[in-house]
């Protein structure tokens, strides 16, 4: 079998991990129009609510400075991400279905009263078997959390 030609070795990818880890933060010049209207989002929705400008006069504003979005695009930033809806109005699931352990009505659960395939068992590291689709999800959760260490999109030019 032929060797994986895109591979890094442990050492480089400690090395890189110790680069990142000194690297200076670097100044950030300018914002997405997102970044844009979330850090005016009080502002936006006061002026819209208490001192009676509309969206368009808002999208418009925004347009002028730089930030060309239109009056939906405005209004999706705006919007609470905790009460997402689909397009027909449904609200969307935010915990994933069929997972007990962190569903709202288990909150108060005993432990007694979880079921044994919930309860974290003593497994030696010899009995775990990793299956390359639990392989894919740790590393899209590795990569995740080193996106989220090191900033995310900080530094990036919008």
């Amino acid at each position: 079998m032929p060797k994986n030609l895109n591979t890094v070795s442990i050492e480089a990818a400690e090395r890189f991990a110790q680069k990142l880890a000194d690297a200076p933060v670097k100044a950030k010049t300018a914002f997405t129009p997102r970044e844009f209207v979330q850090m005016n989002k009080e502002a936006i929705l006061d002026a819209v609510s208490q001192r009676g400008y509309s969206y368009q006069d808002i999208a418009k504003w925004l347009t002028e400075e730089g930030a060309n979005i239109s009056v939906s695009t405005l209004r999706s930033y705006l919007r609470d991400p905790k009460k997402r809806t689909t397009k027909s109005g449904a609200r969307v699931r935010t915990t994933p279905k069929n997972n007990t352990a962190i569903h709202p009505r288990n909150a108060n659960m005993r432990e007694k009263e979880i079921p044994t395939s919930v309860k974290e068992k003593d497994v030696s590291p010899h009995d775990i078997v990793i299956t390359p689709q639990d392989q894919k999800q740790q590393d899209r959760i590795d990569s995740e959390q080193l996106f989220n260490k090191f900033g995310g999109t900080e530094g990036h030019v919008g």
